[in-house]
């Protein structure tokens, strides 16, 4: 997935981040996001079901449904979030299931595009490919 290089191999940036190809907030320029490896592998014991889902990853920030800036927080003004609707999810345990119906599932990505965390929550009711509630100041592009 993810990790696939041997020390050996990759330069100190490269042994910090796991690059992962993705698109652009425009929708469609193909651009690079960073994965901290260490928070990755915290994940693998702190919080199993956020780990597993971290496959999902690739595939959120390539295919997004919708793309988001201005999280609401404190620092993160600039920050963006990809939300997907992919058609499986993972369990704690990394087994495979079919996707929770009326869910999307977000990635939430520094303005360097660095992928700070990810997430399920439920869509709105009237629009399935955004989220219910907004974390997000406004819209930067939609399928």
């Amino acid at each position: 997935m993810v990790l696939e290089h041997t020390q050996s191999q990759m330069g100190t940036h490269e042994r910090v981040f796991a690059p992962i190809e993705g698109v652009d907030v425009d929708g469609s320029t193909v651009r690079k996001f960073l994965l901290q490896k260490m928070r990755l592998l915290d994940l693998e014991s702190s919080n199993p079901y956020v780990f597993h889902n971290a496959r999902l990853l690739p595939l959120a920030v390539k295919n997004p449904s919708s793309i988001w800036k201005g999280w609401k927080r404190d620092g993160h003004e600039s920050s963006l979030c990809y939300v997907s609707r992919p058609l499986c999810r993972y369990g704690v345990t990394g087994c495979q299931m079919d996707a929770v119906p009326g869910f999307v599932f977000c990635v939430f990505v520094s303005d360097s595009f660095q992928i700070i965390k990810w997430k399920w929550t439920e869509a709105a009711m009237q629009d399935d490919t955004v989220p219910r509630t907004h974390e997000f100041d406004h819209l930067l592009w939609k399928t």
